[in-house]
């Protein structure tokens, strides 16, 4: 009786490990995170870019916010104010929204959202 139940139960752990890796990649871009962190741990940098096809950042969550802030100075952005759990900067008279997010309990990741992408989300052209 017992050989009867392992493959059910083999079977449903592999059914519900490919819909937990599904949701986690859908909300996290999971496989970008796990780049990320590897990228983030082998290198000397604060903060690192995820992905290049969703605009990512990732750092340390014991690092201070002004870490990420700093980094975004760097490229241009002035921060003029915080919006939720995100934060809003300008440059050049295009405004972005960087929201924060815990991935793996260990790190802080920024996710870039722009006025185009608000637009697209809410049906507008």
């Amino acid at each position: 009786m017992k050989k009867k139940r392992f493959p059910y139960v083999k079977v449903t752990l592999i059914i519900v490990s490919l819909i937990a890796i599904g949701l986690v990649y859908y909300e996290l871009k999971f496989f970008d995170m796990i780049i990320g962190a590897f990228n983030l741990e082998k290198s000397d940098k604060k903060v690192v870019r995820v992905s290049k096809k969703a605009l990512i950042y990732m750092m340390r969550s014991n690092e201070s916010e002004e870490v990420f802030l700093s980094e975004m100075e760097n490229l241009g952005w002035t921060y003029y104010n915080a919006y939720g759990r995100g934060y809003l900067f300008t440059k050049g008279g295009e405004e972005i929204l960087a929201t924060k997010s815990k991935c793996f309990g260990r790190y802080t990741v920024y996710e870039i959202h722009n006025e185009k992408y608000f637009n697209y989300m809410n049906g507008e052209s």
